[in-house]
């Protein structure tokens, strides 16, 4: 006879359920929605057989347009047809391809580094290159509202914490000025932020903060994912308009936003490359991206050279803001693509996110833990497939929704 089934504890199904239910109440909960894009529109309920529902995209990170572009498709299709799907192991094994380096070097040219890295992610970028750089006895100094893998990058460090007010510099200031004096510390500094915030979609002033950088002996990462392909001349970010230390300075980004690819980057000095080349985790440990989202990347950043659409886009997206404030309407003060409608309690922000669905626009709400919690908002994310035409319908179509959004504060 076999032996009689053993009798499981059910606390772990018990907790889930709570830790569920919590944040249910919360206006927190999240589920997976399932869409398929084609043409810059997306569409949904195909998957559960239900009549399709178009959608007009103001929610993705697709900037320019560029990830249903021909030519960078084409890219795809040739390098998977060439190299197979998968560079099947990580950089320093047998997953440095050719065209790993031709991008990493066009990269670095591009954003007039010495040298760059491409890794398997935005978060791999941020999450190992400061684990890296610094370690237990040093310190790390971010804005408030640095993306998860930036603050996620200096808990992995073991590295000192400090988070100054958003876009405050004279508090980041007054925070190095006193870790100068501390007797008991003689570790490395390094500072963090964005050039363009996520959710917030401001900037901070890069040239000053160059000069603390400078002033304290500090390395400056600068997270440039939403500002590449967008900001600049040549869609090169706002870092590129300041005159900074190369050889202290590192900038970050992705591949899957405005280049509509996928992957990250860390552009920096050659010594630099090669100290994370050796010392960086997420690299080390990783398989290497594919071929096609390299040479889709690599396709993308021609387009960019070529046209500068970011110009086009920045555009749209101060005519979206005039549209606003001519109706009455409150949102963050930066100038991007990217434009904040806070809402205040998260149950109200997916309301008001349903709404917009249910009349033919996808505009996520976000909610905490990515903003603070009585700080959930819409956030709207143009690209170049929507027009003015589109956003007066947008607008006509939220200011029918009876909501109205919070005057951003401070944080």
């Amino acid at each position: 006879m076999g032996q009689a089934r053993r009798s499981y504890s059910n606390k772990t199904a018990e907790w889930i359920e709570e830790a569920l239910s919590a944040l249910s109440d919360r206006g927190l909960y999240r589920e997976l929605n399932i869409l398929d894009r084609r043409g810059g529109l997306f569409f949904r309920n195909q998957a559960q057989g239900q009549p399709s529902t178009v959608l007009k995209d103001f929610s993705s990170n697709d900037y320019l347009g560029l990830a249903e572009n021909f030519e960078v498709k084409q890219a795809a299709s040739e390098a998977a047809l060439a190299l197979g799907g998968s560079s099947s192991s990580s950089r320093l094994v047998t997953g440095s391809f050719e065209v790993h380096r031709q991008l990493e070097q066009k990269l670095a040219t591009w954003l007039g580094t010495e040298a760059c890295l491409v890794f398997g992610s935005g978060y791999h970028v941020n999450s190992g290159v400061i684990p890296a750089l610094v370690g237990r006895n040093d310190r790390v100094f971010a804005d408030q509202l640095c993306h998860a893998s930036i603050i996620d990058g200096a808990i992995l460090s073991r590295a000192q914490l400090k988070r100054y007010s958003h876009n405050d510099l004279d508090q980041l200031e007054s925070l190095l000025a006193k870790a100068s004096v501390e007797v008991s510390f003689k570790g490395r500094v390094l500072i963090a932020t964005e050039s363009v915030f996520s959710m917030d979609g401001d900037s901070p002033d890069l040239a000053r903060l160059v000069e603390i950088a400078e002033k304290y002996n500090a390395i400056l990462l600068v997270d440039e994912a939403h500002a590449i392909g967008v900001f600049g001349k040549r869609g090169q970010g706002l870092l590129a308009e300041v005159n900074y230390n190369p050889e202290s300075t590192l900038v970050t980004a992705t591949l899957s936003k405005a280049l509509g690819s996928f992957g990250g980057l860390v552009c920096c000095s050659s010594k630099m490359s090669e100290l994370l080349v050796n010392k960086a985790r997420s690299f080390i440990y990783s398989t290497a991206l594919p071929p096609a989202s390299v040479a889709a990347a690599d396709a993308a950043l021609g387009l960019v050279h070529e046209s500068a659409p970011g110009v086009r886009l920045l555009s749209l997206a101060s005519y979206l803001r005039k549209c606003l404030k001519d109706d009455g309407w409150e949102f963050g003060v930066g100038e991007s693509h990217i434009v904040p409608l806070i809402i205040g309690a998260s149950d109200r922000a997916v309301e008001v996110s349903s709404f917009l669905r249910e009349n033919g626009f996808l505009v996520t709400a976000m909610r905490a833990p990515t903003v603070p919690e009585h700080l959930a908002r819409l956030r709207i994310s143009l690209n170049l497939k929507l027009s003015e035409e589109d956003c007066d319908q947008f607008v006509t179509v939220l200011s029918s929704s009876g909501f109205r959004p919070q005057v951003v504060g401070s944080r």
